[in-house]
């Protein structure tokens, strides 16, 4: 079944809470230089992970894997090492999926959106988020948005392993439907994001 999230420029994957990727996108393919194995790659789809000072970060010591761990969203940036061994100046936005829309409930696990930042951007700090965050009110409102979507779908494609032949159709089709609806919540944050996220072209 092909995602309607393969629309999208950025890549974006999905974790369970044992780290292994259950979801990633067309666009982590050329970002990673390879094909993620869902339920073999565990954290993340780079072959390795560097702080920006070149210190090597083992897998499960990464934001994802701190992210299921706390239950905590993280934002930062990252060295990421591809499949050829080139590497890249990542942001990673992952953030915890639960089973209730208000964040409650079962901890079902994460999704990750990377970012490649360009060297002629500048990256204000990390304090200036909020701020400008809440100066644009409907990047905010988007951000609310995808999480309850993004946790149904985690949740859906769990009931799918588990499901029997004749009941997956069902849950299949729910998931496109979200999954249309999680591409449409993301068009609606993409042009805000620059503002939201303090980058600067």
């Amino acid at each position: 079944m092909t995602s309607n999230l393969d629309r999208l420029p950025e890549a974006i994957y999905a974790v369970g809470t044992d780290g292994n990727i259950t979801y990633y996108n067309a666009a982590c393919v050329p970002f990673a230089g390879r094909i993620p194995r869902l339920g073999v790659d565990r954290w993340c789809i780079m072959a390795g992970i560097y702080t920006l000072e070149g210190a090597h970060v083992p897998m499960e010591e990464c934001a994802v894997a701190a992210v299921v761990r706390d239950g905590v969203a993280i934002r930062g940036q990252a060295i990421g090492q591809k499949a050829d061994g080139s590497r890249v100046r990542l942001e990673g936005y992952p953030t915890p999926v639960y089973q209730n829309d208000n964040g409650t409930g079962e901890l079902l696990g994460a999704v990750n959106m990377l970012v490649a930042v360009k060297t002629k951007r500048i990256v204000r700090p990390a304090s200036c988020y909020p701020i400008c965050i809440e100066c644009a009110p409907q990047c905010k409102a988007a951000l609310y948005a995808l999480r309850p979507v993004a946790s149904q779908i985690v949740g859906l494609e769990q009931e799918v392993r588990r499901a029997s032949e004749q009941d997956r159709p069902a849950l299949l089709a729910r998931i496109d439907t979200l999954r249309t609806s999680l591409v449409a919540l993301a068009r609606r944050l993409r042009p805000h994001r620059a503002q939201a996220l303090g980058l600067l072209e």
